[in-house]
């Protein structure tokens, strides 16, 4: 595995398996294609990825986002208004 750092990837290529990145450097003003076996975006929530993949599938982002927060139940004691608050949200899945 190579891992290139200093740069951002631009598009992908599902097809052929590979991605396009430019460098960060703003006196490098081209662009490659690397070749993988693999491609793993774990590029977040406004993921050009996903957005790729999907158009693949005739489907679109529907760019919504979501979020859940990770808390002790000990830290109910120390903001009781909060805890409360957090505790009657209505919590959708899809």
């Amino acid at each position: 595995m190579t891992l290139h750092l200093g740069y951002t990837v631009d598009d992908y290529d599902f097809e052929t398996t590979r991605f396009c990145v430019k460098s960060r450097d703003k006196a490098d003003e081209g662009e490659r294609w690397i070749e993988a076996d693999v491609i793993l975006a774990a590029d977040g929530v406004k993921s050009k990825a996903r957005t790729k993949m999907l158009a693949r599938m005739g489907e679109v982002d529907s760019g919504g986002s979501g979020w859940y927060p990770m808390l002790l139940r000990q830290m109910a004691d120390s903001f009781p208004l909060q805890w409360l608050i957090l505790a009657r949200l209505r919590i959708g899945f899809w």
